[in-house]
């Protein structure tokens, strides 16, 4: 082969290979950006205090997590002896549940409400529930020390707080009932379809779970509520999930799991949270009645 003939076979050669790379490293950016949307969430701080929503007598609070962690947060005493602790989801700072935290007060329950993890430890990435978990945790020990929590403890938390609940309750007995709204059954399932999809949606969901695993040193699979969930009974657990998330969400999968006593409501016409925008009445009645009922409200 001549000089001139290897010079076009080389070029050629690069050519074809940058057709192939530049793609590639296309997908390989947005798989690491769109990791990052989930994993790298800044510090969101309260815009409001409980004193919005009419709730005067409220303390603030820290205290420890199982990790080490000192968390910050507030608290509402209860006028009934039970607290519920409300975990809100991704971004959510402790103002994320105001309107279940309204609902509730108006019943005589106590709140417990806390910073996300990201203002907790600068700089820390989010695993989606697994590690956040140990906030719920910490609040839980503290409320166990406090009289006028009577041990009479629940949980709420909406999609990561949704996972961060069923996490918590299956590893600490004194979450005595949880609701868990609109969260996922598997992280690693939720992420990965296999064989089901094309080839370069393959590609982006391995990448993903792959900067999922680098960015937080955790097995997406390790983030398994419909594991944990079946180890919560035969403490009660409430399922809610919008019409049109249901199915991603894994929720017959979770109920499934789940052991008795267990409610799950798919509410008509909802998406990804909104439930009480679109039911507020039946919102209310559910959960206020699981809660009354679990905590021994009713006796």
């Amino acid at each position: 082969m001549n000089r001139k003939a290897r010079y076009w076979l080389n070029l050629l050669v690069f050519a074809l290979a940058m057709l192939v790379l530049i793609p590639l490293l296309v997908l390989t950016g947005i798989s690491y950006l769109y990791t990052g949307m989930f994993t790298r969430t800044p510090c969101i701080r309260a815009s409001r205090t409980p004193a919005d929503i009419g709730l005067t007598h409220f303390e603030e609070v820290t205290f420890q997590t199982p990790d080490g962690v000192t968390a910050h947060g507030w608290y509402v005493p209860p006028s009934n002896g039970a607290v519920v602790v409300l975990v809100p989801g991704l971004g959510g700072a402790r103002d994320g549940m105001f309107d279940d935290a309204a609902i509730l007060a108006r019943h005589g329950y106590g709140l417990l409400m806390y910073d996300p993890r990201a203002c907790n430890v600068p700089g820390s990435r989010n695993s989606l529930g697994y590690v956040e978990t140990n906030e719920l945790l910490g609040a839980v020990e503290y409320l166990s020390r406090r009289p006028d929590a009577t041990q009479r403890i629940g949980a709420l938390g909406f999609s990561e707080g949704g996972v961060t609940v069923i996490r918590g309750a299956a590893r600490d007995d004194r979450i005595r009932a949880a609701v868990a709204e609109g969260g996922f059954h598997n992280l690693a399932q939720n992420i990965l379809h296999g064989r089901n999809v094309p080839l370069v949606r393959q590609l982006v969901e391995w990448q993903v779970a792959t900067f999922f695993r680098l960015d937080t040193g955790v097995d997406p699979a390790a983030v398994s509520p419909v594991t944990d969930i079946s180890r919560i009974g035969p403490r009660p657990v409430l399922l809610i999930y919008g019409e049109h998330e249901a199915e991603r969400g894994g929720a017959e999968l979770l109920y499934n799991a789940a052991q008795q006593p267990k409610e799950l409501w798919i509410v008509p016409g909802a998406g990804h949270g909104g439930y009480i925008g679109v039911a507020p009445q039946e919102y209310e009645r559910r959960v206020v009645t699981f809660f009354d009922k679990a905590l021994g409200m009713e006796d």
